[in-house]
């Protein structure tokens, strides 16, 4: 485990160790669904948190469920692949799904330019606001939401 947005390596395992213990005292995530950032309505799903503070949240914004492609390949990848995740991101606001995910249902997936149609948000997706500077993995200014914006 490493920094992000400011949350150290102890406070994400932490966060972690919170969402087992929930499951040991039988509370239920999500584990397949729809991928909040490309869409993919049957697809296995696992949560990106954008918050490790306490006391812990497990909705969103605090986590985001994520197929595993657009999670592992493509989120937690654009700070070292900026036109990777650029060219994920144009090709999910035409409504296409992770590449990965089609590819291990043995789809045959879109390619980018041929799938026309934009998917119209009323708001700004979530994921369009993710900084793809380095410095937000350790730097206070670049977290998603604070302690204030939740109520207890």
């Amino acid at each position: 485990m490493s920094w992000y947005n400011w949350f150290s390596p102890a406070q994400r395992n932490k966060k972690g160790r919170d969402r087992l213990k929930r499951i040991k005292n039988g509370e239920t995530f999500p584990t397949h669904g729809q991928c909040t950032l490309c869409g993919d309505p049957d697809v296995d799903i696992e949560p990106h948190s954008e918050d490790y503070s306490e006391p812990f949240a497990w909705s969103e914004p605090a986590v985001y469920y994520l197929c595993v492609a657009c999670h592992k390949s493509h989120l937690h990848k654009r700070f070292n692949s900026k036109n990777s995740w650029l060219t994920h991101l144009a090709h999910v606001r035409r409504g296409g799904y992770s590449y990965k995910a089609a590819l291990d249902r043995s789809e045959i997936p879109t390619p980018l330019k041929g799938l026309g149609r934009m998917r119209h948000f009323v708001d700004s997706p979530w994921w369009e606001c993710l900084t793809m500077d380095r410095s937000s993995i350790e730097g206070p200014n670049h977290r998603a939401r604070h302690d204030s914006d939740y109520s207890a």
